[in-house]
């Protein structure tokens, strides 16, 4: 990135306190919900400790709550990252059952990111099938991509609908319903393919691709029809015009966390730990974005903050 963020990093503050690797963000209803490592998913208000939709502590082994969602019901369902994998669900007195474990006959292994769109269908994104890519030193082979993007309808139908995507992660469908949008992360692009009636995915593109520094993470669509990218390591906020041109809205990135993970993508040794050891100022490994109803605030979710983090964005939409 060659300009000057739009927003310095002192114009980012903080709301609530208590979570545990909240890494999905959501603005729902005038709440914020994200994933919480101890109590599935946590809504947190100003000035008040997060409620937590399950008991602290009661998740069972090999559920890690990453991606969220809700359902037109209300209900909401998460990706599992843990070794259990696949798509959980949370019922009214807080407890978590699985939803989805396979399909197309695939098994889903540890399950990034889930999105249920306007008609009640599930979009399922597992980035790697790899058993240990929950291996603090996994390596992210570029060269092998095996990630895939998965659809269930409402009556419960699924199948694979794109794949060999070099670690899938946040997906989102344009206002049009026309356009299926994912972040392929070690890929460093944003993909953009035709949506069809059905949930046929076709034409697959790159509306963009990144540089630098950039790892393409979370995302979100503002009232402009810009896709809003989220980037650790660099605790970069890109938006992304309809045209791919990318501007820098915020950044708070450490020259040497930058250049040490670079090499090492380079080399084709670039690792998890990467993204966890990467240092910085004030933002810790922000992965998600959300926008208030009114497109007036960003909320940024994150790999190690206790806090979500928040923003203005009026005039920047």
């Amino acid at each position: 990135m060659t300009k000057p963020a739009a927003l310095s990093i002192e114009a980012i503050s903080t709301i609530g306190s208590g979570l545990t690797r909240p890494e999905s963000v959501h603005y729902w209803d005038g709440q914020l919900f994200s994933c919480d490592a101890v109590g599935a998913v946590a809504v947190t208000s100003q000035n008040k400790p997060a409620r937590f939709l399950c008991s602290p502590g009661a998740l069972p082994a090999g559920v890690r709550p990453n991606g969220i969602t809700r359902r037109r019901d209300g209900t909401i369902i998460f990706a599992n990252v843990g070794q259990a994998g696949g798509v959980w669900q949370i019922d009214n007195a807080g407890g978590v059952r699985p939803l989805i474990e396979e399909v197309d006959g695939v098994r889903l292994p540890s399950t990034n990111f889930v999105y249920a769109d306007r008609e009640d269908r599930i979009w399922i994104c597992v980035s790697n099938t790899a058993e240990d890519c929950h291996d603090p030193e996994f390596r992210f082979d570029r060269h092998s991509p095996s990630g895939f993007v998965a659809m269930v309808d409402a009556r419960g139908n699924g199948r694979i609908v794109a794949d060999r995507i070099s670690w899938t992660n946040e997906c989102r469908i344009d206002a049009s319903g026309n356009a299926f949008y994912v972040n392929e992360t070690i890929g460093r692009r944003l993909l953009r393919f035709d949506l069809a009636a059905d949930g046929e995915l076709s034409n697959r593109t790159a509306l963009t691709e990144f540089g630098n520094g950039s790892w393409p993470d979370g995302m979100e669509i503002d009232s402009a029809g810009a896709i809003w990218v989220t980037s650790p390591i660099s605790n970069r906020v890109i938006k992304v015009l309809p045209d791919g041109e990318q501007i820098l809205i915020v950044e708070d990135a450490d020259g040497r966390s930058v250049q040490t993970a670079e090499q090492a993508f380079d080399a084709n040794d670039f690792r998890r730990s990467h993204f966890y050891e990467a240092t910085s100022k004030t933002l810790r490994h922000i992965t998600s974005i959300t926008f208030d109803s009114e497109h007036t605030e960003a909320y940024l979710g994150s790999l190690k903050n206790d806090a979500i983090y928040r923003f203005p964005i009026a005039g920047l939409v």
